[in-house]
């Protein structure tokens, strides 16, 4: 059996899980790139800069992933 090379339609998003992190910098661009706006994210980790991604961010990919 031969596989079969396909681009993907989409990247797939893991925002489902307890443990879902996103890098500081990038929520921020998302948030603004979506237009959406809200208080500072909870940083997970100040080491990594890793944050809680907001509850508009989860239910706009709720549907993606």
């Amino acid at each position: 059996m031969a596989l079969s090379y396909q681009e993907p339609d989409r990247v797939s998003l893991d925002l489902e899980g307890g443990h879902t992190t996103v890098h500081f910098y990038a929520h921020q661009a998302l948030m603004q790139h979506l237009w959406f706006s809200g208080p500072q994210p909870a940083m997970r980790n100040y080491h990594t800069m890793f944050v809680e991604p907001d509850p508009p961010l989860l239910q706009h990919f709720e549907g993606a992933t």
